[in-house]
């Protein structure tokens, strides 16, 4: 099988409690069979730019995961992107950004 997968058609993100977010997607496709979704994130302080993309996680089942890597940072703004990859180790050929990236604000 050489044919990549489709990502997700939606992929959200939200705070979940005071040291996570939750990620959620809908399933994507593929000619034969699904293996799981690559997970990304950048970060951006208030005042400042993204950084770099860096790999987050894989997940083989369900669509979603809770992003608890480490403590949020006050004032950031987090972005994800995820893509689909099928049973024959094959990407898709782009990436499925976060609808609205997540901003955590300790009040």
């Amino acid at each position: 099988d050489s044919t990549p997968p489709e990502n997700p058609g939606a992929f959200t993100g939200i705070l979940s409690g005071y040291d996570s977010i939750l990620l959620t997607w809908d399933e994507g496709s593929d000619n034969v069979a699904l293996d799981s979704y690559s997970i990304e994130r950048r970060e951006k302080p208030l005042a400042g730019s993204y950084g770099a993309w860096y790999f987050l996680k894989s997940v083989g089942s369900g669509f979603n995961y809770t992003d608890d890597t480490q403590a949020l940072g006050n004032n950031v703004t987090y972005d994800y992107r995820i893509r689909a990859v099928d049973t024959s180790n094959n990407y898709a050929d782009s990436y499925k950004y976060i609808d609205n990236p997540v901003t955590y604000y300790n009040i």
